[in-house]
């Protein structure tokens, strides 16, 4: 479905076709097909492709960890965090902060 600019745009298009050529008959839907085969070669208009993800529940998450520096009790500290969220629901787990090195940590020992 085209956005209502264009559905506006290829309608009038189509009227006026009706209107002035009367005598022959044309669809509609051949004019919007026209109209975008006309705007993408003249490089006026360009489709965009969304591919909805899905996931089953429990299967797949994301995980980030990093390092960053905070102010703990004044003191400028090194910390680890690590966050992970549900691809499902997007639900997140809230971070977890650690001041040591935890082990898989990249760049631990």
């Amino acid at each position: 479905m085209h956005p209502r600019k264009q559905r506006h745009t290829t309608q009038r298009i189509y009227n006026r076709i009706r209107q002035e050529f009367s005598q022959h008959t044309i669809g509609r839907s051949t004019v919007g097909e026209y109209v975008l085969a006309r705007k993408l070669e003249l490089g006026l208009s360009h489709r965009q492709t969304f591919v909805p993800q899905s996931y089953e529940w429990g299967v797949e998450g994301q995980v980030d960890w990093y390092e960053a520096f905070a102010d703990v009790m004044g003191e400028r500290t090194k910390v680890h965090i690590f966050c992970m969220r549900s691809m499902a629901s997007g639900a997140s787990v809230p971070p977890r902060l650690s001041t040591g090195n935890p082990a898989g940590f990249p760049g631990s020992t």
